[in-house]
């Protein structure tokens, strides 16, 4: 028993490995120049199996191809089996990715909706954490401008200041500028609030609908400045006058002295 090859000459075989320490010990191989090897006799049983390694001489471009040669006693006849025709097991990506045209336009879908689930997962495991870290950040720098403004005015602030420090803790500077500009004069508060009572009223969550509305005529930055309006009106600092509007004079003091509080250590 042993084995045959062809498109190449033997150099050297040898026995590496075996699961039986007999065959180890007394299995031997004859090489017969130039292309035949053959085992020794030896006892083989039907699970007994054994490795070697040979060291053939081929042409460049041609492979070498192996046939066995005898037979085990009452067991079925040898076959060589190559390295891509035994059963190993397909890459992952072999597997997800095989099959025809119309096999990968059934799993569409299920690409699909496992790229969402992937999204959505990096979204809610990276994405949002950082955003409301640096929103706890920036909140809490805000605040220490505000007990810091409180320490050092000259102003005696009320109840009704803490208005402005709680839009600039939420909200930021751009959200006190709007303020300001809604309250600078008289006409364009009066025509801001003209806008605010056109849609305000047509539900109970003023904002929400303002900026829908807004959205729809292409207005984002009169968005932010009606919704400033909106909530100093709900806060009772705007009031209605026979000739408009007016706005309590120290939540306009307070809010133009926080202002020049923050040009001054940065907003």
């Amino acid at each position: 028993m042993g084995f045959e090859v062809t498109n190449g000459a033997i150099i050297r075989a040898e026995l590496l490995d075996s699961n039986d320490p007999y065959l180890m010990s007394n299995l031997l191989i004859a090489v017969d120049p130039p292309s035949r090897a053959s085992f020794s006799p030896v006892i083989f049983g039907r699970q007994d199996s054994f490795a070697i390694k040979v060291l053939i001489l081929h042409p460049e471009g041609v492979s070498p191809s192996v046939e066995p040669i005898g037979k085990i006693a009452r067991t079925l006849p040898i076959t060589h089996v190559t390295e891509h025709q035994g059963g190993g097991q397909p890459s992952f990506l072999a597997q997800v990715f095989s099959g025809s045209p119309f096999v990968q336009l059934v799993r569409l879908p299920t690409y699909a909706l496992a790229l969402v689930l992937i999204l959505v997962l990096f979204v809610l495991c990276f994405i949002l954490p950082f955003t409301f870290i640096g929103s706890a950040i920036s909140e809490r720098r805000r605040s220490q401008k505000v007990d810091r403004f409180r320490k050092t005015t000259d102003l005696e602030l009320s109840d009704e200041d803490e208005f402005v420090f709680r839009s600039y803790v939420s909200h930021g500077s751009p959200y006190l500028r709007s303020l300001e500009s809604v309250i600078s004069e008289e006409a364009e508060l009066t025509q801001v609030m003209s806008q605010v009572e056109k849609h305000a009223h047509v539900s109970q969550d003023g904002e929400l609908l303002l900026r829908r509305e807004l959205i729809h005529f292409g207005d984002a930055t009169g968005s932010f400045r009606l919704q400033a309006a909106l909530e100093m009106r709900e806060a009772g600092f705007i009031e209605k006058a026979d000739q408009g509007y007016i706005v309590k004079p120290n939540i306009r003091k307070t809010l133009r002295e926080f202002l020049k509080f923050l040009a001054i250590v940065g907003e």
